[in-house]
């Protein structure tokens, strides 16, 4: 493991996701995230194409477009459904 040179500053990574019917909350979420005085490197925003857990939901991601030009931010639409893991699996599939 590289150690971290002490005068760069520590890079944060964060994953969340979101289960469909929760995206107001969720939105609440990713605005805290730019109000923060230290921003991550990056949010990956994980969520599911087809959710096994919700048959018969979809993730609304219209509120995400509210978004789309922040740069912490990177949106990942998962094809398959890990449960509460998607949110380390989807980004770290992106990242290989």
């Amino acid at each position: 493991m590289a150690s971290q040179n002490m005068n760069e500053p520590l890079k944060l990574y964060v994953g969340v996701t979101c289960l469909p019917g929760r995206e107001d909350n969720f939105e609440k979420c990713l605005d805290s995230f730019l109000k923060q005085k230290r921003l991550p490197e990056k949010v990956f925003i994980s969520y599911c194409k087809n959710y096994t857990r919700f048959p018969d939901k979809k993730f609304d991601t219209t509120m995400l477009d509210k978004f789309n030009n922040e740069s912490i931010f990177e949106f990942i639409e998962s094809e398959e459904d890990y449960g509460p893991a998607t949110k380390f699996i989807a980004p770290i599939k992106r990242i290989k």
